[in-house]
This record gives structure tokens, sequence and C-alpha cells, in this order.
């Protein structure tokens, strides 16, 4: 005769508490952090800067760039901080771009020569194009201005998107914008970039 054994069967257990704290206390306190977590990235912001978002180590801003006298308006610029280094890998510092063997350096300067010099920024282009921008009949280019001694990387396409970061990975800024804004932005970068240094 065989006998089977049943495994589980019998009187269920009561259901055992949660080892999470989910109660008011806990509650409390995730919100008191919270707050906590928005006053820092509040006060860090540099001025002009409006906390949009935030969790651990990360804050997303709209930014107010203010305008000198003479200089043109400028589109959105959106911008963020990191304290923990995920950006890290975006910031590109000691990065130019690469060339083929094929390339002079005399293709180099006439690249470069398509674009504008900025003050405190030395400046690199990819030779070759990605693409065509019809509507303003140019070539779409990679294009970086950067200062090493500072910080500072600042790369896109011209025309299209840029982003500029500096500070430190502990405290890594970061804006994005058109890079149609590079005559405004660029200043404001090196100036915060300044400001940074003393701190």
């Amino acid at each position: 005769m065989m006998v089977s054994a049943l495994v589980g069967c019998g009187t269920p257990e009561p259901p055992r508490a949660s080892t999470g704290d989910k109660g008011p206390k806990a509650i409390a306190k995730s919100m008191k952090q919270m707050e906590k977590d928005r006053a820092v990235f509040e006060e860090m912001a540099p001025p002009g800067w409006s906390l949009q978002r935030f969790e651990e180590g990360l804050a997303s801003y709209v930014v107010s760039i203010k305008r000198r006298p003479g200089a043109p308006e400028i589109g959105l610029v959106s911008g963020h901080i990191t304290l923990d280094g995920r950006n890290e890998p975006m910031v590109k510092l000691r990065r130019g771009f690469s060339r083929r063997g094929d390339q002079s350096e005399q293709d180099r300067e006439e690249v470069l020569n398509l674009y504008p010099d900025y003050e405190g920024y030395k400046k690199d282009a990819a030779i070759g194009s990605i693409g065509y921008n019809v509507k303003r009949g140019e070539d779409i280019r990679a294009l970086k201005y950067y200062n090493f001694e500072k910080n500072i990387s600042c790369y896109g396409h011209k025309p299209g998107n840029f982003r500029c970061y500096w500070g430190i990975p502990e405290k890594r800024m970061g804006i994005i914008f058109h890079s149609d804004d590079l005559g405004v932005v660029l200043p404001y970068v090196l100036e915060r970039a300044d400001v940074g240094q003393k701190l």
C-alpha cells in the first residue's frame, strides 16, 4: 500500500506583519526627508534655476539666464544637478573627436573656421557632417567647446541641441539648450564655473 505525503496541508498560518514599515510614522519620515532633499537642491542651485523634479542624487530645473545688454533672446534651457556621478559618462572631459587617417590638419582648420570662437574656450569639430539642414542651408556637424582647466565640457550638434557640464562628480552641473544660444550660454557657463571654483 502506498502512502503519499502531502506538503503544505493543514491549518493556514495567519498573515505576517510586513517587514517594511509603511505606517503613518514612516510616511511622515519619508515626507520630512523629501522636504530636506528639496531644500538642499534649492539651496545649491544657481540664481535663476527653478526646481522642477528631484530624486535621490539628481534634480532637474528650468533655467532662466539673464540676458546681457544687446544679447538676443534665448530659448528654453533646462538644467540638472547630480550628486552621485550618474552623468559622468556624458561629461566627456579630455575627449576630442576622432579623425580618419585621410583627414588633414588643413581639413580640420577649414571646418573649425566655420564656427565662432568664444572667450575662455577652445573648440573642436568633426570634419564630416552627419546631415544637412535644408531650412538653414548648412551641414549639421558635431561641435565641442571646452575649458579643461575649469572642467567645462560643452558639446552637441550645430545646428541642434547642445549641452554643457561643469563642476565635480560630487556636484555636477549641466544644462541643455539649442546651439543658436551658444553666444549667451557659453559666457554664462564660464562665469558659473568660476563661482563654483571659488566656493
